[in-house]
């Protein structure tokens, strides 16, 4: 073997050991069982080494991971900037003793002894938000002789540098002072989600040289990506309140009918709608038997909540056997976030984004790639990895897998089977179509709206269950209805009223 050779392997040597003592300490601290690395995890791992680097991967792909090695392999510490309490909160959580979360407290109680460790640089991963790892106190003590030995500045969710920056949070665009104070200390860029615009902007506010970067792919071929119109509010006929619960009603009719069969799931949207959706719930379980069993499974996620609601939420979602099924959560970060929590154990999953033409029209706020994305004819995630310039392996994607558009193309034997039955059923339900449904449609209708409009409360169909749904379920099957109980049969999991069940069938036996 030549002396090269020799040379090479004992290098590679070096390398593989040290990674392998760094996971080994990991798996200590944590009470973990980490085996190896992920390729893009090992490739980011050895470019933050040499340089500054801006690391694009997946939500779930574990970019943590990469920081922790970075700590272990050399011994030094790693200051991580990161813009949100809950994901500080769950990586400090998650590091244990060797983690602090320079807060305000910490902050505050300087000058006390129970600061002395932070002083004196003992831990090893300081997390905190650029607003407090920025104040003069702290940056005074970085100049310390004890904390020579950074050696990442490490930037999460770096695309918040360019989206928050500007007004909302112009600390992100000040991070770059970090360099004059640890000068030895490279700067490492971490995020899920970049254009190549975005990604150059996050170079220049973080003053980065000589960057190594790593673009993964976006996608995350477990999650179906679909979107669907929700009831627009133009001419009067529907409330923002009625279209937001015709969206969400599905979501609740299948937690209160079978609460701990239901899909884990998370509905994104703005403080109000929190606080609407969570409200609509509660007015459902009063109906059924088990009210305190299902109010158990919803929670909320957001600004108002204390620390310790979310760090014990954010543990009962992580936990495969959690009881919370339904969390409402304020908007974060970006679409490719907020679909990113879905399917984190490998499980096929699906992500919904609903909108009605206001939401995009023109005059709104909405970036034209949304409303793009919103209209598309043509597969959704191509898209995005076209407009974040990176690959995705569509071949390796079931057509049905896929998204909403692709479905109706997928010809794969599950789907052809599918296709069979639908028809079957069509055939069965040709009475939908006939003169007797629609007058029979109409008057339940009529009748529907009149009982519900005698609820003085928001949510009025989830209090009666006299929704659409019910209609048009008693219209395809009207034929077999002869009682109250073939009535109430459709939906078992509803209680209808007594007075409700005998006027539908008197309704129904006009007809029949």
């Amino acid at each position: 073997m030549a002396a090269d050779d020799v040379k090479d392997f004992k290098e590679k040597l070096k390398n593989v050991l040290i990674h392998k003592i760094a996971l080994t300490k990991i798996n200590c601290t944590r009470n973990v069982n980490l085996t190896y690395l992920k390729p893009l995890q090992l490739q980011s791992i050895q470019g933050a080494m040499k340089s500054d680097a801006l690391i694009m991967l997946p939500t779930g792909y574990g970019k943590s991971l990469i920081f922790e090695m970075l700590g272990k392999m050399n011994n030094t510490k790693c200051i991580i900037i990161s813009p949100l309490n809950a994901i500080i909160e769950e990586q400090t959580r998650k590091l244990g003793r060797k983690a602090v979360n320079v807060n305000s407290a910490l902050i505050n109680s300087l000058e006390g002894p129970e600061a002395a460790d932070f002083k004196d640089g003992k831990f090893e991963y300081i997390f905190g938000h650029p607003e407090q790892i920025l104040k003069k106190e702290v940056c005074t003590i970085f100049k310390q002789k004890s904390w020579e030995n950074v050696s990442h500045i490490v930037v999460d969710e770096a695309h918040c540098v360019v989206q928050w920056g500007h007004d909302f949070r112009p600390d992100f665009r000040n991070i770059s002072k970090l360099r004059a104070i640890l000068p030895q200390a490279k700067i490492l860029a971490l995020t899920a989600t970049a254009t190549p615009k975005m990604r150059k902007e996050i170079q220049q506010q973080l003053c980065m040289k000589d960057v190594f970067s790593l673009s993964g792919p976006v996608d995350r071929p477990n999650i179906k990506l679909i979107v669907q119109k929700r009831l627009p509010l133009t001419g009067g006929k529907t409330t923002a309140e009625g279209s937001y619960q015709d969206v969400l009603n599905p979501y609740i009719e299948e937690l209160c009918s079978q609460i701990w069969n239901v899909p884990k799931t998370i509905v994104y949207s703005k403080l109000k709608w929190c606080g609407v959706g969570y409200d609509m719930v509660s007015q459902a379980a009063r109906l059924e038997d088990n009210t305190d069993e299902i109010l158990s499974a919803v929670s909320q996620f957001h600004a108002p909540c204390t620390d310790e609601m979310k760090k014990n939420i954010a543990q009962n979602m992580a936990d495969t056997h959690g009881s919370i099924k339904l969390l409402f959560a304020t908007q974060a970060y970006g679409y490719l976030q907020e679909i990113g929590r879905a399917g984190r154990d490998g499980r096929q999953s699906s992500a919904y984004m609903h909108y009605n033409m206001s939401d995009i029209a023109t005059n709104t706020i909405v970036q034209p790639e949304v409303r793009e994305f919103c209209l598309l004819k043509t597969c959704r995630r191509k898209f995005l990895s076209q407009y974040f310039e990176t690959k995705v392996d569509l071949d390796s994607i079931l057509k049905h897998n896929c998204c909403d558009v692709c479905e109706k193309e997928c010809e794969c034997d599950h789907c052809l089977v599918s296709e069979v039955e639908k028809c079957e059923v069509i055939d069965n339900c040709q009475c939908a179509d006939e003169p007797d449904c629609t007058q029979l449609k109409e008057m339940l209708e009529s009748y529907f709206n009149a009982e519900n409009d005698q609820i003085n409360m928001l949510n009025q169909q989830l209090v009666t269950g006299l929704t659409q749904t019910l209609c048009d379920k008693i219209v395809l099957n009207y034929k077999d209805i002869k009682c109250e109980e073939d009535i109430q049969g459709l939906f078992p999991y509803v209680h209808l009223k007594q007075h409700y069940l005998s006027n539908i069938l008197l309704i129904v036996q006009t007809l029949n």
